[in-house]
């Protein structure tokens, strides 16, 4: 999801040869992107910096065995995730906002244009 959501945004990601990214590399895709096109006070950008510090701790040491996170801290950190994403979903169309631009000017919004980011 968060890969679509870079997409459908026109998120940033650095290049690498191999085409893969980690979760933490698209997540900060994301919330560079949105902090420029909605600003860094936009509740939505909070968000993501208020997911920022248990998001990273688990995305760079979820393969370390020596590492654990317990079921709650996974699932506080899935609950975090699924808030973010919930703002970006529309329950009238069923689909995630997508960046635009038409005749210059710049929209975050459903297809239905119900649901409206900027």
């Amino acid at each position: 999801m968060l890969q679509e959501l870079c997409e459908r945004l026109q998120a940033e990601v650095k290049y690498n040869r191999r085409n893969e990214f980690t979760l933490y590399e698209l997540y900060q895709a994301l919330r560079a992107r949105l902090k420029k096109k909605i600003g860094s006070d936009h509740f939505i950008v909070k968000l993501l910096n208020g997911f920022d510090t248990g998001f990273r701790n688990f995305s760079d040491h979820y393969k370390d065995t020596s590492t654990t996170f317990s079921s709650q801290e996974i699932l506080d950190i899935l609950n975090k995730w699924l808030e973010i994403e919930n703002k970006f979903y529309c329950p009238e169309c069923n689909r995630f906002v997508i960046y635009q631009k038409i005749n210059g000017v710049e929209t975050i919004l459903c297809p239905c244009g119900k649901l409206k980011i900027k």
